[in-house]
């Protein structure tokens, strides 16, 4: 079962998650350099956000960095 980050089935609060987003930037730019934003209107524009679950999230990150490094 998919741990949900939003929505119905979710167990943590919006600010929390923003928290992990935030934090999720940092980490990548502080270790390895790469200047992402997660929150931008690519992500919030999509009919299906990228923040359902920690899968989706994950995918999307590493279609962010496929998209940095090409």
């Amino acid at each position: 079962m998919a741990l949900s980050l939003i929505g119905a089935g979710s167990s943590i609060k919006s600010i929390t998650l923003v928290a992990i987003l935030v934090g999720v930037e940092q980490r990548l730019a502080e270790q390895h350099g790469i200047d992402l934003s997660l929150m931008d209107e690519r992500a919030m524009s999509q009919s299906r956000s990228p923040f359902r679950t920690i899968g989706t999230l994950t995918d999307y990150l590493e279609a962010l960095m496929r998209g940095k490094t090409a």
